[in-house]
């Protein structure tokens, strides 16, 4: 009941009773567990199972598996990759978790945990939970910090869990669940073109829908996807003069 998921669950239902936590995790799956069917996932346990609970926000936690399976940090990368694009195919927003520390006897283990915590950062700088910071020794140490130990030198404590639940509410993950709200919105129109400007009360990609009618039919490039700004800029080209849009 002190695991981080359970204590944040917790928090999710104090802000609102109808807030509900869905834990897919299994005990010993790696990260190729959690890609589509089609791609040697899991079914009933992967991201296509995190979309169908109509998700309004995945966190990914993986902490540590994919090393002792001897799957590479790129194979990782490459697996997030995937069910992220999956994820925001569907408008959903998506928190990768950093790698755990892990006592492994090998250094190349734990040099890789590093590497993987090192590459989520940078990947997804905006969209990351930091799970490596005070529970490992070190940045660049996979040694965890015998205060947060559970003892086998794989799971943490209450004390380690507490950090983990900290960590999450204080990520922005909560807050990325609401739409941003936008305002400010000008359009500064040229003869074939137009340029958009706006801006969100939190950080967001940006895209444009426009069309002849209020259903619109035409969607610009998602932009600013990282890092995500508050300030928006969008030009539209390829327009019809004299029309209204």
């Amino acid at each position: 009941s002190n695991s981080w998921v359970n204590l944040f669950a917790a928090y999710l239902e104090e802000l609102n009773a109808a807030n509900e936590v869905v834990n897919l995790a299994v005990g010993g799956y790696t990260t190729a567990s959690i890609l589509p069917v089609a791609s040697g996932g899991i079914s009933g346990h992967n991201i296509e199972e995190a979309i169908a609970q109509n998700s309004d926000g995945i966190i990914e936690n993986l902490p540590s598996n994919d090393i002792g399976n001897n799957i590479f940090p790129t194979t990782t990368m490459a697996h997030y990759a995937t069910i992220v694009a999956l994820a925001d195919a569907q408008g959903i927003p998506i928190w990768i978790s950093t790698s755990q520390p892990r006592n492994y006897g090998i250094q190349g283990q734990r040099d890789a945990l590093v590497t993987v915590k090192n590459s989520t950062i940078s990947t997804y700088p905006d969209t990351y939970l930091d799970f490596w910071t005070r529970i490992a020794v070190g940045p660049s140490d996979g040694f965890m910090v015998a205060t947060y130990n559970q003892g086998d030198g794989i799971h943490l404590n209450n004390a380690g869990h507490r950090i983990l639940y900290n960590r999450t509410v204080g990520s922005g993950f909560v807050e990325s669940l609401f739409p941003p709200v936008v305002s400010s919105v000008v359009a500064t129109t040229a003869n074939t073109s137009t340029d958009i400007t706006w801006t969100t009360d939190e950080i967001a990609s940006s895209r444009v829908q426009y069309g002849l009618t209020t259903s619109y039919g035409s969607t610009t490039s998602e932009q600013n996807t990282s890092p995500r700004v508050t300030s928006h800029d969008v030009e539209i080209a390829g327009l019809v003069s004299c029309t209204t849009y």
